[in-house]
């Protein structure tokens, strides 16, 4: 007999024992712009739980600090998605976490393999094989988050392509990475850059290098140690170096063709001069000379991995002692605790600092993240690539890249039924999309507020009967003061009254649409990242702080709601400007201009 004392008792495990393997219910907030992988954990090296098509309702439950994994429901099944994959809903519009995930309020959690595995996968074939995961990592491995607190003193991060990238400050117009420091040849992983550059122990053992026209050299983090990522070319005077472009792929891979490489990369050195001490003095940096000795080599090879071990071996030491007429000094490895002392060497050892594998980072995020304007503005270097090709779209899975001009706009949601993702599993007060003090949920320090909805789409509302530019008391979801409203809800999809046809839940929608989210973007709108015709990747050259690729710009000031505090009516529509009415039209007591037939 179960006594009421008992029942509570039997309850909890009879809920326990029915939770394992199930993912908690949750209202979709999300879905995949390609096909996508919901894995066991947040890295690709986990197991694939199953793929998740595109347009596929999901529901994002929180994502790690840095914003490039997040915790994902689909179904009945919870895992983890790559977040440049997807696309978040946020205020009535759906935007694309690759441009816009710091900026959306999604919770921030970690990852505990026991407790998650335990929880979800204790009848999945892998889950055996746990302590493959959860055991200590190879050799040279370190979480990413690692560097985000160490490199803060001495560069900005920026979110760019869907993941925060680093870029060194305090450098002169001709910085370039590996370029201040030396080659020392070692003996179990060949060629290894030294450099006393305090953030070098990092920057050049760890993750690859980038150019951006916006924000120059970057440096996006790597997991894997390795004696230096870069690629060789070589003629029968003079060595070339370059640091491996950046790769959309978390693994490593180093199957990069030399001759892709874009010209402005490379470093090129007299071959007598290749392991001197004073190596940068010796750069080749004039461009009357630099262009043509670079078309006359030919390229060596990559960095490799042998047995899972990182090894700098394209260029021969023969080779070099033919050429410098010298014995090449092979140098001995040796680990040591101080960053501060990476890259010294002392007689034949070279120090080298690798965090430990199981080591914890202190920050899971960058602590004090900039905006792409703020540090574009600071940044000496992005003049070097003018007229050549950037590299940081090479960040971006080609398979969620689209030709532009082709992504059309995600439907808005009536302002009644726009809700923001969830923080903390908590009360949210903000739900319904409302700006809160300090600005609209979601925004991060040193990140600019996203624009209203109506701006986020470019839209106008048609022949709108309301609210002219005028912020009404008690107004619609994320409006900002000053800013026109969103039309009324039949007007969203630039209808004319009437029926409403598009815009919110109709019967027989999509699947998996609960009621008070919006459809989801038809197929043509998978990407739901460039709002429209759109000839440029960045920013329009005057566009306003603030905006990302795909977004609308601001409305011109004689769109805006007036300072003067009357409504946007009572000015003249187009590029005249001017306070008088329309021809046709008369002042009204209030203001406001109306046609003189009415």
């Amino acid at each position: 007999m179960i006594t009421h004392r008992r029942f509570p008792f039997i309850l909890c495990i009879l809920l326990a024992i029915a939770g394992v393997g199930h993912a908690v219910a949750a209202q979709p907030n999300a879905y995949p712009i390609s096909n996508v992988n919901l894995r066991a954990g947040p890295g690709t090296d986990f197991p694939v739980i199953l793929t998740v098509q595109p347009q596929a309702p999901i529901s994002i439950l929180g994502c790690l600090g840095d914003y490039t994994w997040c915790d994902v429901v689909f179904g009945d099944d919870r895992g983890w998605m790559r977040s440049i994959y997807l696309s978040g809903f946020y205020q009535g519009y759906y935007y694309p976490l690759r441009d816009y995930a710091p900026r959306l309020g999604y919770s921030v959690v970690s990852f505990d393999i026991d407790q998650y595995w335990g929880s979800y996968y204790r009848d999945r074939p892998f889950y055996q094989d746990r302590p493959q995961w959860a055991g200590p990592r190879s050799e040279g491995w370190v979480d990413r988050a690692v560097f985000y607190d160490r490199l803060q003193p001495y560069g900005d991060w920026v979110w760019l392509q869907g993941q925060y990238v680093w870029v060194p400050v305090n450098v002169d117009r001709q910085w370039r990475p590996y370029t201040y420091g030396r080659w020392a040849y070692t003996d179990r992983y060949g060629w290894m850059w030294t450099s006393d550059e305090p953030f070098g122990w990092a920057t050049y053992h760890y993750g690859r290098w980038g150019f951006s026209t916006q924000v120059g050299w970057f440096w996006a983090p790597g997991s894997r140690w390795g004696p230096a990522w870069v690629s060789w070319r070589s003629s029968d005077n003079y060595l070339a170096w370059a640091p491996l472009p950046p790769s959309y792929d978390e693994d490593v891979s180093v199957n990069i063709q030399v001759e892709t490489v874009p010209d402005y990369y490379w470093q090129v050195v007299p071959t007598g001069a290749f392991v001197s001490a004073d190596l940068s003095r010796y750069i080749v940096r004039d461009k009357s000379r630099y262009e043509p000795i670079l078309q006359e080599t030919h390229p060596l090879g990559n960095v490799t991995i042998n047995n899972n071990v990182v090894v700098n071996n394209a260029v021969s030491v023969t080779y070099v002692e033919q050429k410098t007429n010298e014995k090449v000094v092979v140098h001995q490895v040796e680990n040591t605790p101080d960053a501060s002392k990476a890259g010294k060497i002392e007689g034949a050892a070279v120090e080298v600092f690798r965090p430990a594998p199981d080591q914890a980072p202190k920050v899971a995020a960058p602590p004090q993240p900039k905006k792409i304007e703020e540090v574009a503005v600071k940044t000496k270097t992005r003049d070097q690539g003018a007229g050549k090709p950037s590299t940081d779209e090479l960040l971006v899975p080609p398979e969620i890249k689209k030709p532009l001009g082709q992504a059309s706009p995600p439907p808005p949601l009536p302002p009644q039924e726009a809700e923001a993702p969830k923080r903390g599993g908590g009360k949210q007060n903000n739900a319904k999309g409302e700006a809160q003090p300090g600005g609209p949920p979601g925004v991060q320090p040193g990140m600019a507020p996203l624009p209203p909805p109506q701006q986020a789409e470019g839209e106008q509302g048609g022949k709108q009967k309301k609210a002219k530019g005028e912020a009404q008391p008690g107004g619609p979801p994320g409006m900002q003061p000053g800013m026109a409203p969103l039309p009324p809800p039949q007007q969203a999809e630039g209808e004319q009254g009437g029926k409403q046809k598009k815009g919110g839940p109709q019967p027989g929608g999509p699947p998996g649409v609960p009621p008070g989210m919006a459809p989801l973007p038809p197929p043509q709108q998978v990407e739901g990242e460039q709002g429209g015709k759109q000839k440029k990747v960045g920013p329009q050259p005057g566009a306003p702080p603030g905006m990302q690729p795909g977004m609308a710009p601001l409305p011109p000031p004689h769109e805006a709601a007036a300072p003067t505090g009357k409504p946007e009516g009572s000015e003249k529509k187009g590029k005249k400007g001017g306070l008088g009415c329309p021809e046709g039209t008369i002042r009204l007591e209030n203001g406001t201009c109306a046609p003189a037939h009415q």
